[in-house]
């Protein structure tokens, strides 16, 4: 949908670094990046020593996927609301024609 965020696709990693991102996962590089501290992740401040700029671009690229994710499970949650209200509001006519009735039949 045109309110989705737009994924901003990290073209520029090779499939190694790719590969190796995913392995490590978006919480141990955001860590590594943020903390600098070689004795934390060691293996992980060595692989981004050399790949430091296609890790910021491939966490953008992770953060824009959760959250069109999260745009579509809310989409999908106003669309079940709005289908809910509508079938209430169809079934009214209905409920109103039955307390009628039985309103006449007790008099």
């Amino acid at each position: 949908m045109w309110w989705w965020r737009k994924v901003r696709r990290a073209k520029n990693i090779p499939d190694q670094v790719r590969t190796e991102l995913e392995r490590f996962g978006e919480t141990v590089i955001a860590m590594a990046l943020a903390n600098h501290t070689v004795g934390t992740y060691p293996l992980a401040l060595n692989f981004l020593n050399n790949n430091w700029r296609e890790a910021i671009d491939w966490l953008t690229e992770r953060r824009d996927i959760s959250a069109r994710g999260r745009d579509r499970l809310e989409t999908v949650e106003w669309a079940l609301l709005i289908l809910a209200i509508m079938g209430f509001v169809a079934i009214v006519p209905a409920i109103a024609s039955e307390v009628a009735w039985l309103a006449v039949s007790f008099h």
